[in-house]
């Protein structure tokens, strides 16, 4: 699959969908259902269930993965390729190409940091820092000081916007198999 560094370009020339189908690919190595990725060596699964950010984090969690983490460029472009497969067509309409990240903000209600926290459990609590982001216009916002929770729009450029947790939203999940 080629990838350019302009997301004009990508979204003028998008992948074939004979190399979709080979860049994402059932493999022994990923969890049952899972689709691998082979240039990002993770897999990746859409639960098409929609919940709050909590409750999509356990879901994922249940399955040995976690919220996608868009942590750079490149995954930005792998997700939106994602996306445009046909066998998830269906559920993306479902879910309104939009789905909850690892992604949430801590010090609410004002100055929010935002952090890749993947996991629920104590033994697994991680924080990771946002390197990359790809926020929306204007975006993040915390509108009403409710918002702190990381989406990501999955049409074109894979924006980002904060939503509350409340908010009932389809899941990616991913896991790292490198």
């Amino acid at each position: 699959m080629e990838f350019h560094d302009d997301a004009k370009l990508c979204q003028l020339y998008p992948p074939s969908l004979a190399a979709l189908n080979k860049a994402f690919r059932k493999t022994a190595e990923c969890p049952s259902d899972f689709m691998y990725d082979h240039q990002t060596g993770k897999c990746y699964k859409l639960i098409a269930k929609k919940a709050t950010w909590l409750d999509s984090r356990l879901a994922c969690n249940a399955l040995g993965s976690h919220p996608v983490i868009a942590a750079s460029s490149s995954d930005t472009k792998t997700l939106i390729n994602f996306m445009e497969l046909p066998s998830l067509a269906t559920n993306m309409t479902y879910c309104g190409y939009t789905f909850w990240s690892s992604g949430m903000g801590f010090s609410p209600p004002t100055n929010l940091t935002y952090v890749w926290r993947p996991y629920a459990t104590k033994s697994k609590d991680v924080y990771l820092p946002m390197k990359y982001t790809n926020w929306d216009l204007t975006q993040p916002d915390n509108a009403g000081g409710i918002e702190g929770f990381v989406h990501i729009k999955a049409r074109k450029s894979a924006n980002w916007n904060d939503l509350p947790n409340s908010n009932l939203l389809c899941v990616l999940c991913e896991v790292d198999m490198d």
